[in-house]
């Protein structure tokens, strides 16, 4: 099949970006998929703003800049005769892939729930579509359109696939720390409140930069500062995955006190693939992802910062207990969820999941 994957954000980034610089979620997965459905033999572009020096080949991946198909769309997609045009989070496309060559298959992949402003356009061009693929029933129970919907799932990056061969390995390389690898607006702020409080000896490592969005931490300053008056807590800024897997092996808790609605968090997904604990909330699609595997915190309707940093503080005690107190058991356990993460989420099956839906509904 040739496919083509639309992304129009003014993020620069090609298909091999997410292995050696921090990269936000929903790129990544986009240059993942690109690559895993590349390498079943499809003949895949990817159309976005992209890196100088970019290649017209990456990968496996062909690469076009988008600035010049959004200079005659229509008659870009009628040249090209794509079977099947996925747009990555703004649909506005659509009417301009219809137009220009009705067989296209016209999909929209959005990655965010329906009230964001890159879905501002959706209900008045969902008729010109032919399908939306969802990343969780939870976000797919957030939208109220006529337009066929499926589901399937996003996958942890490569570099967290397969990473211990036994319960045995994984405890032994396992310490008493914690990371949190998401953006700083999301919840930090009440970790660095429960870094205070704890009892637990735990250290925290902290992945988070809005270098991820390719943006300024500037007005994160003073949250970065809090965290250097706790010798407890290391802040590494943002990395790339490759290393942020290297890091996650070390570790044995992901506390997320999430303060922003996921549709899926692919963060805990990888938390779970290296053998870490997470400790999170139920926002979002968090107890959908993380499958059964996580302690979360109920949030209810009377959920107030207060009750959140003190929940989360307990459930860390109590983690580092159970830790602690009965190693090779809680070793076993995050055996067990690194093996269900690995069978069902990784790119590999994830690509074979979309090639299933689109190769019969290809028009001639």
């Amino acid at each position: 099949m040739k496919i083509a994957f639309f992304n129009p954000s003014t993020m620069a980034f090609n298909v091999a970006t997410p292995e050696t610089a921090p990269l936000g979620g929903i790129a990544s997965c986009l240059c993942y998929l690109a690559r895993a459905l590349g390498s079943r033999g499809h003949d895949v572009t990817l159309i976005s703003l992209l890196p100088d020096g970019t290649p017209p080949v990456l990968m496996g991946v062909r690469h076009l800049p988008v600035q010049p198909v959004l200079g005659d769309p229509a008659g870009f997609f009628r040249k090209e005769n794509y079977d099947a045009v996925i747009a990555v989070n703004y649909p506005d496309i659509a009417p301009y892939i219809r137009s220009g060559n009705p067989r296209t298959l016209n999909i929209a992949w959005p990655h965010v729930f329906a009230n964001q402003p890159a879905l501002t356009l959706l209900p008045q061009v969902q008729h010109q579509l032919d399908l939306i693929v969802y990343v969780s029933e939870t976000q797919r129970a957030d939208f109220k359109l006529a337009t066929r919907g499926v589901v399937i799932g996003n996958a942890v990056s490569p570099g967290f696939e397969n990473m211990f061969a036994s319960a045995e390995e994984l405890l032994a390389a396992k310490q008493n720390r914690a990371v949190y690898a998401s953006m700083p607006f999301r919840g930090l702020d009440e970790l660095v409140e429960v870094m205070g409080r704890t009892r637990a000896r735990t250290e925290l490592d902290v992945f988070s930069s809005m270098q991820a969005y390719q943006t300024s931490d500037a007005r994160f300053a003073a949250l970065f500062a809090a965290m250097g008056k706790n010798p407890r807590i290391h802040h590494h800024g943002g990395v790339g995955q490759a290393e942020l897997a290297r890091q996650f092996r070390t570790c044995a808790f992901l506390v997320y006190p999430s303060t922003f609605i996921e549709t899926y968090c692919i963060v805990a997904q990888e938390a779970l693939a290296a053998g870490l604990k997470v400790i999170s909330n139920t926002f979002g699609a968090l107890p959908e992802t993380t499958m059964g595997f996580a302690d979360l915190l109920p949030v209810s309707g009377n959920f107030t910062r207060q009750t959140h940093v003190a929940g989360i503080t307990a459930l860390l005690d109590k983690n580092e207990a159970d830790f602690l107190r009965a190693p090779q058991e809680w070793a076993q356990e995050r055996f067990a969820q690194l093996g269900a993460v690995n069978r069902i989420s990784n790119w590999a099956a994830r690509a074979a999941q979309w090639e299933a839906l689109l190769a019969p509904a290809i028009r001639p």
